[in-house]
């Protein structure tokens, strides 16, 4: 019995077939495609994984813990209140010297002994060049100089802004703040971290909390903060030292009573703890810094004045 074929229904057939073949096709090729694109995915995936083994979401990487992160330098943060004879309560020095205004010629900046006239003299210290650093108005001048692998980075505040300069100087002693400061060396521009990042901060200038009182204290610090501080005003011992402690802050050198906050005595000690001695050789090289140029005051005399501070006794 002779089949007849049905033209309509034979090219209908062929039709189908024809699609269904390109759609298996594009079907495999998507599949194919998801496969290796998750096998490329899998080692991040894994290393992830890897990274953080307790985390509840492991896919997400480790959260850093709070601290400083790894340098290969040092910081030596110092915060100087300009001597100022109008807004702060001190026994008036010559006009020029006692411009809080003036960092050129102030007694603790521009002046013979000042930080940045002292250090610009020193043959142990190189100066660096700033870049770029945060501007404020409250801090008339910058300077970086370098000894070994640690940077000294001081600020000059303004005198009429005393309150500031603490405030500023005790954030730091909680390890708050981070101040970049951008140099350049051998056409080489490296960011520094100073502030809450510093490992050495140092206080220069009139005791202000003899004459003011601060407000709240910044909650202490995590222990990412400086390992010590230094306090170059008078009898700041018993004014800085228990804020110090509160704060976490070990105060490494203070004073027991009335002194000249001069560079001599922050350079010694500053350069004795690059070189990693111990708190006994750097209360040592304070005074025999301070007794020769303060001709009137002898070794024995100025070991009494400087105290080497590991407690409040």
């Amino acid at each position: 019995m002779k089949q007849h074929t049905n033209p309509y229904y034979t090219q209908n057939l062929s039709t189908f077939i024809c699609y269904s073949t390109v759609f298996i096709t594009l079907f495999s090729l998507i599949l194919s495609c998801d496969k290796q694109t998750r096998q490329a995915e899998s080692p991040r995936q894994k290393t992830a994984i890897e990274a953080n083994p307790n985390s509840s979401r492991p896919n997400e990487l480790p959260i850093q813990p709070p601290g400083r992160q790894k340098r290969d330098y040092r910081i030596v943060h110092v915060f100087v209140a300009l001597c100022d004879n109008t807004h702060q309560g001190i026994i008036p020095v010559p006009a020029a010297l006692g411009n809080g205004q003036d960092p050129v010629n102030n007694l603790y900046w521009g002046a013979l002994y000042g930080v940045k006239t002292f250090f610009r003299k020193s043959t142990h210290w190189r100066p660096i060049k700033i870049v770029k650093t945060l501007k404020r108005t409250e801090i008339l001048d910058c300077l970086c100089y370098r000894y070994g692998d640690v940077y000294l980075v001081a600020e000059a505040y303004d005198g009429a802004a005393m309150q500031q300069t603490l405030v500023d100087f005790f954030q730091a002693a909680a390890g708050q703040g981070d101040l970049e400061i951008t140099i350049q060396e051998n056409q080489i521009h490296t960011i520094l971290h100073a502030a809450g990042q510093s490992d050495l901060i140092c206080f220069v200038g009139h005791n202000g909390l003899m004459d003011l009182r601060l407000g709240a204290l910044p909650p202490p610090g995590n222990g990412a903060q400086p390992e010590g501080a230094v306090v170059l005003a008078c009898k700041s011992h018993s004014y800085f030292s228990p804020i110090l402690l509160k704060l976490g802050c070990k105060p490494l050198i203070a004073t027991s009573g009335f002194m000249a906050p001069e560079a001599y005595s922050l350079e010694a000690i500053v350069r004795n703890w690059a070189d990693t001695k111990p708190i006994v050789e750097i209360h040592q090289a304070a005074a025999k810094a301070y007794a020769k140029y303060q001709r009137n005051c002898s070794i024995s005399a100025a070991k009494r004045l400087f105290r080497a501070v590991v407690s409040m006794e």
